[in-house]
């Protein structure tokens, strides 16, 4: 991770970690997807405000749980991932996620700041390709389909596991510089684009896909389908490319935080790499999909913010005294 970050690179290494998820779910759109999406954002965004509004010291033991669950992390991406390349018939998908394990190795040898940069141009392109979304899909949605049966605890519970990111979000905002309320903005960017943008996309989603909730696949690229932008134009392949490279930048992130920030680091990408393909593997096989890693983030956060708050404390008895 960069020494120093601004609030929009930050947060748009969360907001690409966390379309990589996105992109490769596979649940149904529902209008309660959209709603326990939205909720969980919120309840996570309250508890980020303890490491928003005072300075951030993490001990070294909250940094290595950080670290440890940073390498489950990208593991589990990788597993999303390929079960992606599987979904969308791409050719070649072992071979792509070997180029994948390469470029892996190549970005994560690249200076630390390089991350932060091409976050903010994916974030951009992200950007406008939602703009483009309801240009075709508004005129043909029925919103009858909002009324489609789900649990919101279950999706509330979902958005929790997915949004592994959060997790991380302390480390972050640590690098972040306090001034002008600069990790507030990296919270609250984060909360709009995955507290709003997100779920709006979900329910355009939900009145286009109607009943097709036994649909096996992204739900997102059948949404794509769904709502070309013309008869010759489709932005199918543009979207492709940019979950593999949100992915890649994600993996980035994830593995590079696992690393120690030493002389060896560009020597322990070596091994990491296949370390991670390898629990990647494991996944794959026991057919593990993140239970626990929800309850987890919120833990690792919880227990950041309430050194905050400790710490401020402490601070303030002791100027008293």
């Amino acid at each position: 991770m960069p020494k120093s970050v601004t609030a929009l690179q930050g947060a748009a290494i969360l907001l690409c970690c966390r379309l990589t998820a996105f992109f490769c779910c596979g649940v149904p759109y529902t209008a309660a997807y959209a709603a326990g999406m939205a909720a969980a954002v919120l309840v996570q965004t309250l508890l980020a405000l303890p490491l928003v509004l005072r300075e951030v010291q993490i001990p070294a033991w909250v940094m290595l749980l950080s670290r440890i669950y940073a390498f489950f992390a990208g593991a589990l991406l990788l597993s999303d991932l390929a079960e992606l390349l599987g979904s969308l018939h791409m050719p070649h998908p072992l071979l792509t996620l070997g180029f994948l394990a390469f470029a892996l190795v190549y970005t994560l040898r690249l200076p630390a700041a390089a991350t932060a940069r091409t976050a903010v141009l994916l974030l951009l392109l992200a950007a406008l390709g939602f703009l483009l979304l309801p240009i075709t899909g508004i005129g043909t949605a029925e919103r009858l389909h909002l009324y489609m049966p789900e649990r919101f605890a279950g999706a509330f519970l979902r958005e929790l596991r997915t949004s592994r990111e959060f997790a991380l979000l302390p480390l972050l905002l640590s690098r972040i510089p306090q001034k002008g309320h600069t990790r507030l903005r990296t919270v609250l960017i984060r909360a709009v684009g995955q507290g709003v943008i997100l779920p709006l996309t979900v329910l355009l989603g939900t009145m286009q896909n109607g009943r097709l909730t036994g649909w096996q696949g992204s739900p997102f690229f059948l949404l794509l389908a769904r709502t070309p932008l013309s008869d010759a134009f489709r932005t199918d392949g543009f979207w492709m490319l940019l979950a593999v490279g949100c992915g890649l930048l994600a993996l980035t992130w994830f593995t590079g935080l696992s690393l120690p920030e030493t002389n060896a680091r560009k020597t322990a990408v070596f091994a990491a790499v296949p370390v991670l393909a390898a629990v990647t593997l494991c996944i794959r096989l026991t057919g593990y999909a993140g239970a626990g890693m929800g309850l987890a983030a919120v833990l690792l956060v919880l227990a950041s913010a309430l050194l905050a708050l400790r710490l401020r404390h402490v601070t303030a008895a002791a100027a008293q005294n």
